[in-house]
């Protein structure tokens, strides 16, 4: 589930460079600290990227949990066919 919030954070984000990301994904990982200003629109995002990349494997969410949250269910994934 850690990778999902990986993930996850890298879909909301707006990474101009490498060195950017890294830096973001390192201060997530080490003070679990998201760019507030970045998340103001998307609070529940913000949420479950903090609860995916909890430190302690137990606090995290499960799939099945993050599947039906409604969060989760208000996205539209669309199919390329």
């Amino acid at each position: 589930m850690f990778a999902a919030g990986l993930i996850l954070y890298e879909l909301c984000s707006n990474f101009k460079t490498q060195h950017q990301r890294i830096q973001k994904f390192s201060k997530l990982r080490s003070e679990r600290v998201l760019d507030e200003e970045q998340f103001m629109s998307m609070p529940e995002e913000r949420d479950i990227i903090l609860n995916l990349t909890d430190p302690d494997p137990k606090r995290r969410s499960s799939a099945i949990y993050l599947l039906k949250s409604k969060t989760f269910q208000s996205w539209s994934f669309e199919s390329k066919q």
